[in-house]
This record gives C-alpha cells, sequence and structure tokens, in this order.
C-alpha cells in the first residue's frame, strides 16, 4: 500500500469531536474557535499574549477550513447547525406541553417559531405536504393493472 505523502492534517477526528459538540451546544464559529482553542494541549503552556495571537490564528485557520469547505468541514457544520435548531424546537414544543398556560400570547409565538423550524428544517419528519409526486419529483409508483382486454387490443378497466 503507498505510504501518504504531504503534511499531516491539523484537523483531527479529536479536533472535529470538539467542534461538533461546540456547534451542537449553539455555538458560532468564533465562539467554537474559542472554546476548542483553549482545550488543545499544545496552547496551555502559551503565554497570555501568545495565546491571543494563538487564538486569532486558530480561529482565521477554522474560517478558512469552513470557507473552503476542507474535508467537508462547512458540510459538516451546515449540518449540525441545522440539528441544534431541529433538536432546540422539539424541545420548545416538549416544553410547551408540559407547561401550564401563563403568557398565552409567548407561549403561541414559541410555538410557531419552533413549528415553523420543524416543518422546513425537518421535512422528512413534519412536512404537512401531502405527496402529489414522489421524491425528486418522481412518480409516486402507483401501477394500474388493466382487468380485461377487448379484440382491439385496447384495455378497458372493469
Amino acid at each position: 500500500m503507498p505510504e501518504k505523502v504531504g503534511r499531516k492534517t491539523d484537523l483531527t477526528k479529536e479536533l472535529l469531536k470538539e467542534i461538533k459538540l461546540s456547534i451542537l451546544d449553539g455555538n458560532n464559529l468564533k465562539e467554537t474557535a474559542k472554546k476548542v482553542f483553549e482545550t488543545l494541549e499544545e496552547f496551555k503552556e502559551f503565554k497570555e499574549k501568545d495565546k491571543e495571537k494563538g487564538l486569532a490564528n486558530f480561529t482565521q485557520k477554522i474560517y478558512n477550513w469552513h470557507s473552503d469547505n476542507y474535508l467537508n468541514l462547512a458540510d459538516k457544520i451546515d449540518r449540525w447547525k441545522k440539528d441544534y435548531l431541529i433538536s432546540t424546537a422539539q424541545g420548545n414544543i416538549r416544553d410547551d406541553m408540559e407547561m401550564k398556560p401563563k403568557d398565552t400570547q409567548e407561549r403561541k409565538l414559541r410555538q410557531d417559531a419552533s413549528k415553523f423550524t420543524l416543518e422546513t428544517l425537518d421535512k422528512a419528519n413534519y412536512s404537512k405536504r401531502t405527496e402529489q409526486t414522489g421524491a425528486d419529483g418522481k412518480d409516486l409508483g402507483i401501477i394500474m393493472y388493466p382487468t380485461k382486454q377487448d379484440d382491439k387490443n385496447t384495455l378497458e378497466a372493469t
């Protein structure tokens, strides 16, 4: 098997896991970079002024990875953000179902926002759409079988 060439990537599985956890906590890229940077062993012994510069460099690196979609990072982050919003909306609905109506206007607004989020981001599970076509606009797959054939080779349903 050929030996891998080139520089080893800085985006390790462990780093990717830390980024994922931060995004799933609702943090944006800048907050994620700061949170992840503070957990890295190699930067814990930096002096204070070096930490600021290191954080700025690390933040820029994450932004570059995201904008270049390096190792599909931007796609993964978008999916994690979507998962965070869906999870939050589901939690809001669950909380509202257990809550006694105190401020009904605020509750209604929160429910509507949560419902909209779920219907748009998790269409497979929460869509109100009635299927007129199959996935990607294809046919639904209804097959009509003839029941009787006359002498002229035309079909008629009976």
